[in-house]
């Protein structure tokens, strides 16, 4: 549980750098992309709001439930 605080808190921190910023689409899923293999996620869900609109939403990642090892 830590662990999942600590890469929310991380992502978290990014934001405001990123948002001063113009960034694209295709720079946003960079971004993310290289979240998740720093991070060993295996999905994300990323919003961007500027000024209370949504500019930005994507879901990333994809599992495959039927083949993930049982805990």
């Amino acid at each position: 549980m830590k662990n999942i605080f600590l890469k929310f808190l991380f992502l978290t921190c990014l934001a405001p750098t990123i948002t001063l910023a113009q960034i694209s689409s295709p720079q946003i899923d960079s971004l993310v992309a290289v979240a998740l293999l720093k991070f060993k996620l295996v999905g994300a869900a990323v919003a961007v709001v500027k000024d209370g609109k949504v500019i930005h939403s994507k879901g990333y990642g994809l599992a495959d439930i039927c083949n993930t090892p049982q805990k």
